[in-house]
């Protein structure tokens, strides 16, 4: 029956396609009218707007890496609304917000609930510190986020002249450090995200009374330990033991007048220079601590060093220029040499920013080009409002509103600090590539590179964290953003086709114009024979490969170097607790203590800051580094000026260790000293020490040198430890905090330290 069934219904189905195929009634053909000479077929009106006005908006959608381009680019809400008036690329627009702002629920649903925002704000922000760093492609900057980078590039720039020409300008970038480090203190960012690093190097050769008090000014200058009468009068002092050492050895000079010698700062601001009418005065007072610094400087157009050539030498010529001005210099005059660094940088450290006109020319252009077209359509509907013109204006509006706010929140996600560079023909800008090379014996340092852009673009972008208020604004934003295009389309889809075509020209010329308007990142290439310190724990610029021994001790000669602020972290090491220990023991015999002094050539200055957490340092040795042959040490004089906390005096050899880097002669002082009774240390040979550990601070960091060189340091450490306890009982320096470092000390390192002190009452 079932069979019956299904052969009768198939039989129907069979007539039915017979009838349709081969039974249709007859059509008659339509004629083709002509129209003057030609013949012409009248196309269909109804299907060219059905293919532009469906496939029009649609191209809107995309357009993803220019979106991530532009989104990069904005700062301030021209650049918001130049992309909000012409769009392309909505969903990456849409896309992006989530994925960086969004909420985790939004996040999830479009394939990124678990990325690191990191990796997001790479692509959409500048962001170039806090987990980013950048690298070195082919002579092009580029941003990972790779955990453990093989290299890592760092902004860089140095100058080298002389005293009394330049410290004008390095004063000023260091005022400018110092101003960029209080704001980034104020903007919340923590301290380790991004480090901004400065050594200032003062060289001579036969140094005489004044040029030793000037150098004494110099570093404290640099400090800025000026203007209360109680730091003026330590400084006085300083100055004064310091000459009384040297006097035996230094070369007569003039009388110094009975004031004290001026700063050089205030020597290059009294100078006598012509006055012109470029002649400006600039007068800043500086608050540390309620230490008002008051200074009057000369505009940059006064100084030597500071005057802008317009025929300055850029590229090679200028570095050659640099690499000879060691040649002929005076030798009784303090050489300079300073550098910075800064390792927050990206691939727009030598890019322009787009111009603000050119930002809001596009921004009106592409406006007032798109209103116009949907006054046009308007017209061709006889100035009859429709449903659909009404969709079409009001989907466009919340289209410009929506990307620029969606704009807006992703560029001020992130905290923008800018550090100023000096404009100063003299000096030079380029980049270091820090090298992981833990496996290489290399000692020359690290490679300089440099570009024609001049001056660099230094600005710290840090990634904020995300709250849940601005979570919620970003996807309440990316939702009105669907919502708004949808309308647009709708009303795009029931006008006439000349719309779309017209809103899709004006967004892809718009694009075109940001495009053109764009810098281009320069290309970095290697400079041959300049080579740096990129940690700036020793010289900055490297002018010594290879140091020797000499059998004389040259005296007159100086090296006298100043750091920035430098977080490192405090461990405590034996050699160190060793050394307090014996300093405590030391400190009850004068003579002995005299004697330590002696034969170290100690001197302390230290100023504690009103927190009383945080100190001023200005100290100077020229003897008692523990080798195996004995006491060796650099044929020269060292200073060092350095900002520090007071706990970090408690563990000083990385600290001090800073003076005996690239030295390139050294002296065997006392042979056959020793052995100090320390026990089974080991303790390094003087050629290792010249070879190798002073040489290599591309690879050592500062606990490196710490655990290395805390035995060589031991004699020098208690010597330390000795005026910082002087200044404690005479000055009220405060000690708690250096006693909290060492209370851990363990009963064999006093066992020694006992040794050590009865050792140096026997010896000395």
């Amino acid at each position: 029956m079932a069979a019956l069934l299904a052969g009768s219904l198939v039989g129907i189905c069979l007539r039915k396609i017979w009838l349709y195929l081969f039974m249709l009634p007859q059509v008659n053909g339509f004629p083709l009218h002509t129209r003057g000479n030609g013949l012409t077929i009248d196309p269909s009106s109804d299907a060219w707007a059905e293919i532009i006005s469906g496939i029009g908006p649609l191209i809107l959608l995309l357009g993803e890496r220019t979106t991530k381009q532009l989104l990069r680019s904005v700062r301030t809400y021209d650049n918001a609304l130049s992309i909000g008036t012409a769009p392309l690329g909505l969903l990456a627009v849409f896309t992006s917000l989530i994925r960086f702002c969004g909420v985790q629920k939004l996040r999830a649903f479009i394939g990124y609930e678990l990325e690191a925002r990191a990796v997001a704000g790479i692509e959409y922000t500048q962001v170039n510190c806090g987990g980013v760093h950048a690298e070195m492609l082919d002579g092009h900057l580029i941003r990972s986020t790779s955990a453990n980078p093989a290299s890592q590039v760092a902004a860089v720039s140095f100058l080298k002249g002389r005293l009394d020409e330049c410290f004008g300008e390095v004063l000023g970038q260091i005022r400018e450090c110092a101003r960029f480090e209080s704001e980034r203190l104020q903007q919340g960012i923590p301290r380790g995200v991004v480090d901004v690093r400065w050594v200032l190097g003062l060289r001579c050769r036969q140094a005489t009374e004044i040029s030793v008090a000037e150098i004494v000014k110099t570093l404290a200058d640099v400090l800025l330990l000026k203007g209360k009468d109680k730091v003026r009068i330590r400084e006085d002092d300083f100055r004064r033991k310091l000459a009384e050492r040297a006097s035996k050895h230094l070369p007569p000079t003039a009388v110094v007048e009975p004031e004290g010698l001026a700063s050089t700062s205030e020597k290059v601001n009294n100078s006598e220079v012509p006055k012109t009418k470029a002649a400006k005065e600039d007068q800043e007072t500086i608050n540390n601590d309620e230490i008002k610094i008051t200074t009057k400087e000369r505009s940059s157009d006064l100084s030597p060093m500071s005057t802008k050539s317009s025929a300055s030498t850029t590229g090679s010529n200028k570095i050659a220029a640099i690499l000879e001005l060691d040649q002929g210099l005076d030798d009784s005059s303090p050489q300079l040499t300073f550098m910075y660094t800064l390792d927050a940088v990206s691939e727009f450290l030598t890019r322009t920013p787009t111009p603000k006109s050119w930002s809001l020319l596009i921004s009106i252009l592409s406006l007032t080009t798109i209103l116009a077209i949907y006054i046009l359509a308007l017209r061709h509907l006889h100035w009859q409002f429709s449903v659909a013109w009404l969709l079409l204006v009001l989907g466009y509006i919340g289209i410009v509103i929506g990307v620029s706010f969606a704009a807006m929140i992703i560029s001020t996600s992130c905290t923008l600090l800018r550090l100023e560079n000096r404009s100063n023909a003299k000096w030079t800008h380029g980049v270091v590539n820090s090298v992981k090379n833990t496996d290489s014996m290399e000692t020359t340092g690290s490679a300089f590179l440099s570009s024609e852009f001049g001056p660099q673009i230094l600005e710290v972008v840090w990634l904020r964290p995300l709250t849940r208020e601005r979570a919620l604004l970003a996807s309440t934003v990316a939702c009105g953003i669907v919502v708004f295009f949808l309308c647009h389309y709708i009303g795009l889809r029931s006008l006439i086709w000349w719309v779309a075509l017209g809103e899709l020209g004006v967004c892809l010329l718009a694009a075109f114009a940001r495009s053109l308007v764009k810098g281009q990142q320069a290309r970095f290439e290697v400079e041959e024979g300049v080579k740096l310190d990129k940690r700036c724990c020793s010289t900055g610029v490297i002018s010594m490969q290879k140091g020797h021994k000499v059998g004389e001790r040259k005296w007159g000669n100086i090296d006298a170097r100043a750091y920035s602020a430098l977080s490192f972290k405090e461990i405590t090491t034996d050699g160190e607790s060793i050394a307090w220990e014996a300093a405590k023991l030391c400190f009850e015999d004068a003579a002995l203590v005299t004697k330590i002094q002696e034969l170290t050539g100690m001197l302390l200055h230290a100023v504690p800051m009103q927190d009383k957490n945080n100190c001023d340092v200005l100290v100077a040795f020229d003897g008692g580094l523990l080798v195996s042959e004995g006491l060796a040490f650099p044929n020269c004089q060292v200073m060092l000026s350095f900002h520090s906390s007071i706990s970090a005096l408690g563990t000083p050899t990385a600290l001090l260790a800073r003076g005996i880097m690239r030295q390139p002669e050294w002296v065997l002082d006392k042979p056959g000293f020793g052995p100090m009774p320390l026990g089974q240390v080991y303790v390094l040979a003087i050629d290792g020490m010249i070879d190798w550990w002073t040489m290599s601070e591309d690879r050592n960091d500062m606990s490196d040198l710490q655990k290395n060189l805390q035995w060589c340091f031991v004699l020098i450490n208690i010597s330390f430890f000795l005026s910082l306890l002087e200044l404690s009982r005479n000055e009220e320096f405060p000690l708690e905090a250096i006693e909290k470092v060492h209370c851990a000390s363990s009963q064999d390192n006093k066992k020694v330290a006992q040794e050590v002190f009865e050792f140096l009452q026997s010896c000395l």
